[in-house]
């Protein structure tokens, strides 16, 4: 068994866990991130043990879902800690650079905010 059987058979599990007619994901993101991390993995640009062995790192210093007192929170958690572990796995393979993240969404606030001073308020007819 390599390591992408074992990734399925994981998958298949939380599948087998998790509540009937719910979702694998609650937000589009985690399913982003999750899809990225998979086809990194399946393409060959780093194995899956890689990644692992940073999200277990990331789980353990923000070891904070004891506190969380719904599933929701608990997920949240899970997938933050999926971020952190992406974001060192790919500065670790040099694809993009340590701050890289934060800069760009500092540009894409900045950028909101540029569209938003712009903007005329709108104006509702009475009738």
């Amino acid at each position: 068994m390599n390591q992408l059987d074992d990734h399925r058979l994981a998958i298949a599990a939380l599948e087998q866990a998790r509540p009937q007619n719910s979702q694998l994901f609650q937000a589009p993101w985690q399913a982003r991130i999750f899809a990225l991390i998979v086809e990194a993995v399946k393409a060959g640009h780093f194995p899956w043990t890689d990644f692992q062995a940073r999200l277990v790192a990331a789980l353990a210093r923000n070891d904070d879902a004891d506190g969380c007192e719904s599933d929701e929170l608990i997920e949240r958690h899970y997938f933050d800690a999926w971020l952190i572990a992406a974001e060192e796995t790919l500065q670790a393979l040099g694809l993009i650079a340590a701050g890289e993240v934060d800069r760009q969404i500092e540009t894409v606030r900045a950028e909101v905010d540029r569209i938003r001073s712009i903007q005329q308020p709108l104006a509702f007819i009475h009738k």
